[in-house]
């Protein structure tokens, strides 16, 4: 037997000697174990409960190194010192890692580091790969997995608001089926505003019902109460004209739309309340919001046949007056009045505009009793507060508090930002804001907005598709409800991979590029790929099929920075 053969003999004994005490491990063979860090935590009576790390998966050369930085938690999400981690190569004829978490390619091949820290057990696969000339070497793991995407999100808005309805009707349909064929939407966000409660939606010194020709602002947010018991509603008191409209009008035919391709549209009820000055303010009591949202809950049941999927409890309460605490005494309440009747929506918050504020908003809310009960959906804006490590704060807190993550608001939200919010903050809904606006020009760089109505007198209005919403496209039209986000690696910075695995079972993998060049993809199943790349300057998009044989590697390339779609057939 060779000294090579003697030491990979060895091993098997060697690591069960290493995994001793963690009652868990994984085979020094297999690629990952991704349920080693969850069963070694239900094993153990330790502290550690789960890591984090700027890195993933690893795709190095031969006599490249690279460094592990991770951070242990416990279970309250204190960070433990350094020194309690422990590092193992599972295969050190391919890769080597020392006490320091710097990891070196030994020859081509895949194998795993093990990270250890007082009883948790988690991995991070490693690819070795030849250099070969290429600007990108990208690896693929599919056995480690991460978040679940729950879909991408458009507000109802579709240029009703803004164009007169004879234009509305004129391009909705062409509209709709464009949001859903080409660009990928499947959330909605539906507001509730909460001057719905109201005897009398008129405009101050008007006679016009509050509907889409009111002009933001009062009487939008300016309640009066049905009556002085919150359980018992005057269905005079709510008024609903303007909701339908905008239920009969966007939500209703997306929702067909997606239902004709067997999918589900998920709705989201957002609570309104912006310039909260009157003297009835449902967030003061509890149980007066939780009355307003069982209302429209019932209303919409009776009226179309079906309620929203979950309730944003707040949009932007730090452009209100409202505390953290009323969010999360509103957001009780409103959940104990519908699972009375049998419904279990989402409930997401707190929707800050800014970043690092949800974080210091969500550890308020904490601390009202029972809101682990209904929270679900950790969600923030990205218009101030916006840094890494705000982002990995609130990442850190949603990994110990079991809750999934949502950026559901920036008009201009970007792909850059997009990637950012996959791979950083482990998002699983994102959204820029409207489906579309109306305007006298046709402006592919439109804010706040997928889609850009042109409105020109005397001609059929046009639809253009702004730049945002075409690099967007890139992750919204091939990865789906459902999918799974998987591991992925390059082997330099230039290029940054995100990869995913539908409900299907077809994986999807996004580059995105800051220089262009030839790239090669290991990992992937064998069969038929499209390849697509858009150019971020310029309009420029190129698509092709390619086939991948029993290596599983793809060779593709870019001509200058920009995004890389590969999704298989």
């Amino acid at each position: 037997m060779s000294r090579h053969q003697r030491r990979f003999a060895l091993r098997p004994r060697v690591w069960a000697l290493f995994c001793l005490g963690f009652l868990a491990c994984t085979r020094p063979d297999s690629e990952i174990a991704p349920d080693v860090a969850v069963r070694a935590r239900r094993s153990t009576a330790t502290t550690a409960a789960f890591f984090d790390s700027d890195v993933e998966a690893l795709v190095i050369v031969p006599g490249g190194m690279a460094r592990l930085t991770p951070t242990a938690y416990d279970s309250s999400g204190t960070a433990l010192p350094r020194r309690q981690l422990h590092y193992l190569g599972a295969d050190t004829a391919v890769a080597q890692v020392d006490t320091a978490g710097r990891v070196r390619g030994i020859r081509p091949g895949r194998t795993i580091v093990v990270l250890a820290a007082d009883g948790a057990v988690d991995t991070i696969p490693v690819a070795v790969v030849a250099d070969g000339g290429l600007v990108a070497r990208v690896a693929v793991f599919p056995g480690r997995q991460f978040q679940r995407m729950e879909g991408w999100e458009a507000h109802h808005q579709s240029g009703e608001l803004d164009c007169n309805p004879a234009t509305f009707s004129q391009y909705r349909e062409e509209l709709f089926d464009r949001a859903i064929g080409e660009l990928g939407i499947n959330r909605v966000r539906l507001e509730v505003r909460s001057g719905m409660e109201a005897p009398d939606l008129r405009a101050p010194g008007g006679n016009e019902p509050q509907s889409r020709t009111v002009p933001f602002g009062t009487p939008w947010f300016s309640p009066v109460n049905d009556n002085d018991n919150p359980f018992v509603a005057d269905s005079n008191g709510f008024q609903f004209d303007w909701f339908d409209y905008n239920v009969e009008n966007s939500v209703i035919p997306l929702r067909n739309r997606l239902a004709a391709r067997g999918q589900h549209l998920y709705l989201t009820l957002t609570y309104v309340d912006f310039f909260a000055s009157t003297p009835f303010e449902q967030m003061r009591n509890p149980e007066e919001y939780a009355e307003l949202i069982a209302v429209t809950f019932e209303h919409m049941r009776r009226r179309f046949g079906f309620v929203p999927d979950a309730i944003e409890v707040a949009l932007e309460p730090d452009n209100t007056p409202w505390t953290p605490e009323q969010l999360a005494r509103a957001m009780v309440a409103a959940g104990d009045r519908l699972k009375a009747q049998g419904l279990r929506p989402d409930f997401i918050a707190p929707s800050t505009t800014s970043l690092a504020e949800a974080v210091r908003t969500y550890d308020r809310m904490r601390r009202v009793p029972r809101v682990s009960e209904y929270l679900k959906v950790l969600s923030y804006h990205r218009y101030a507060g916006v840094s890494r490590p705000a982002l990995r704060q609130l990442t850190i807190r949603a990994r110990r508090d079991g809750l999934r993550l949502a950026m559901l608001e920036h008009t201009d939200g970007s792909a850059e930002e997009l990637h950012d919010d996959l791979t950083l903050g482990r998002v699983g809904a994102w959204e820029r804001f409207a489906l579309a606006f109306c305007g006298p020009n046709a402006n592919p760089k439109a804010s706040g907005v997928y889609y850009q109505i042109h409105i020109r007198n005397g001609v059929p209005p046009s639809i253009v598709f702004t730049d945002a919403a075409r690099l967007l496209r890139h992750y919204f039209a091939f990865v789906r409800q459902g999918a799974s986000r998987i591991a992925a690696a390059s082997s330099t910075p230039d290029v940054s991979p995100v990869a995913f695995r539908n409900t299907n079972g077809a994986l999807v993998v996004i580059l995105r590029t800051s220089r262009g060049g030839d790239f090669s993809i290991g990992g992937l199943s064998g069969g038929r790929y499209t390849v697509m790349w858009s150019l971020k300057r310029g309009n420029r998009s190129e698509s092709r099929e390619v086939s991948v044989t029993g290596n599983g590697e793809l060779l593709g390339q870019i001509p200058d920075a920009g995004f890389v779609t590969i999704y298989a057939h």
